[in-house]
């Protein structure tokens, strides 16, 4: 009786955990679109890499040239850009 109790309980897990399951698209597959394979490869992305992905390194030269673009009350106050 227990072994039968184990037995379905198992095959009832196992079934949850596959219908559970998303299946993972290929974003490297060419044959999707552009929009396919982003959404494919953001969905694969945990929130750590997401952010990584905002806060990438950007060179000094690049910062030091925005400096003399912009300055920090356009940035702040700047109501073109809404």
């Amino acid at each position: 009786m227990n072994k039968t109790i184990v037995l379905v309980l198992l095959v009832l897990w196992l079934l949850a955990a596959r219908c559970g399951a998303r299946p993972v698209l290929d974003y490297k597959g060419s044959n999707a679109s552009v929009d396919d394979r982003v959404e494919a490869l953001m969905a694969q992305m945990t929130l750590e890499e997401k952010i990584g992905q905002m806060c990438q390194y950007v060179a000094p030269l690049h910062i030091e040239e925005s400096k003399k673009r912009i300055k920090g009350e356009e940035l702040i106050h700047n109501v073109d850009w809404d």
